[in-house]
């Protein structure tokens, strides 16, 4: 088979597997929108700002534009708006146990009628249109100051942008010779904003000190190898996690500003990082060697778990901010994966195993070109809320379909302090 052949047939695989998704969406969701954007957006990340109106929920997602040069970029603020949830009936019988494939689930109507509501008038627009230099590698909204949005430009400096006044601030920030896109705001230390890029290096900016014009790093780490992601603790000021193209994970101690710890931690690229917002220890990784794996900065000669079903490189990896076991995962594969913690070590059938193992709670295979970011929701209302951007201008916005991800959430097994005597 020529690689033209092998092509046209991955192509037509492809096309069937998303005609089969698409059929069988009612019975996996509780929504799903689909939206093509004028332009692909390389970044996407859900806002904090949500109001109701008329019985709908109206929510902001920020998202940057990708022209290739034939139209001025752009960062873009857009308006999702969604059918209030209704209250939840309690079910008198156990939900039926989900089947897990790569559509994520065979759940039945029966067990969680859909509100078609949902379906059918949730709609997105854009909201306020701010001009970029270049394309927007990535864009991240301060966690202390939501209106105010950090961007990356392809030339390694970082721009800030006020979206209350819809304006770009006049302060740039420096230190990168060259692009990258991992960028991270600190969720304890207000103004402290870190990036990683092609150069090895990693740049640390307290916002709140930077003046007018360009602004050096308050301190730079430098290493021999791309640097992919970076994220901080969520609970301690102190510590970072850095990950890059040479296998490692590095554990950075702002105090001292020096690498406390470097291991290898995948068999290649480690191309994302994720730290738990709900534990002072736990953080997650994802790697071209088609794996995610959940650490334990306390004990790091060895993982905690492997996260093991794409089959292709992992490009991005996000813990929920509302459920402690809950993450994402999505790759090369075209697939974003949901897995949930406390299933892990749950008994499976024979078939079940085939599927994948039994923390695989969903697979969502809507998309037919390369993912390039997801977003969870972080508000109460929608806790299960994610966002997803492909390479082909799609965007997806969706929330798995309630019976499958009630399953496992009762029990808290996994997020329990692990003992002193038990860490080496």
């Amino acid at each position: 088979m020529t690689n033209l052949e092998e092509l046209q047939k991955q192509s037509e695989e492809m096309l069937e597997n998303y005609k089969v998704w698409k059929k069988n969406s009612l019975y996996l969701y509780d929504i799903v929108v689909t939206s093509a954007l004028k332009w692909p957006s390389l970044t996407c990340q859900w806002l904090p700002a949500e109001k109701e109106k008329n019985n709908y929920i109206e929510k902001q997602l920020l998202l940057g534009t990708h022209t290739s040069g034939k139209e001025s970029d752009s960062v873009m603020q857009y308006e999702a708006t969604f059918p209030k949830p209704k209250q939840k009936v309690t079910e008198e019988k156990e939900p039926e146990k989900p089947k897990f494939g790569f559509m994520g689930s065979n759940a039945s109507k029966k067990n969680d009628k859909k509100d078609d509501e949902a379906f059918t008038t949730s709609k997105l627009q854009p909201l306020k249109k701010l001009a970029h230099p270049t394309e927007v590698n990535r864009a991240r909204y301060n966690p202390f100051i939501p209106t105010q949005v950090a961007t990356k430009v392809t030339d390694g400096s970082i721009l800030l942008f006020d979206l209350e006044q819809g304006i770009r601030l006049d302060t740039r920030l420096i230190g990168h010779t060259t692009e990258g896109y991992g960028l991270s705001w600190s969720p304890v230390e207000r103004g402290l904003l870190g990036s990683v890029a092609d150069d090895g290096l990693a740049c640390f900016w307290n916002t709140g000190n930077c003046t007018q014009g360009d602004n050096e790093p308050m301190f730079k780490l430098k290493t021999d190898t791309i640097l992919e992601d970076l994220a901080f603790s969520a609970k301690d000021p102190n510590v970072c996690v850095i990950v890059g193209d040479d296998k490692k994970i590095r554990i950075l101690d702002l105090r001292s500003r020096q690498v406390q710890m470097e291991i290898v931690g995948h068999e290649k690229e480690v191309n994302c990082v994720t730290y738990s917002p709900h534990d002072p220890y736990l953080f997650a990784t994802g790697s071209s060697d088609e794996n995610g794996k959940l650490w334990d900065v306390r004990s790091m000669k060895t993982e905690l778990h492997i996260l093991e079903s794409h089959t292709d490189e992992i490009w991005g990896i996000q813990w929920n901010p509302t459920f402690d076991n809950v993450l994402a995962t999505f790759g090369n594969d075209k697939k974003v994966m949901v897995w949930d913690l406390n299933r892990i070590g749950f008994e499976q059938s024979y078939e079940e195993a085939n599927d994948g193992p039994p923390e695989l709670l969903f697979v969502h295979s809507g998309h037919t070109s390369k993912i390039s970011d997801m977003s969870w929701n972080p508000t109460a209302e929608f806790p299960w809320l994610i966002a997803s951007v492909a390479s082909d201008n799609i965007i997806q916005m969706w929330q798995v379909a309630r019976n499958i991800r009630e399953l496992g959430l009762e029990d808290d097994d996994f997020n329990k302090p692990v003992p002193e005597h038990e860490l080496e």
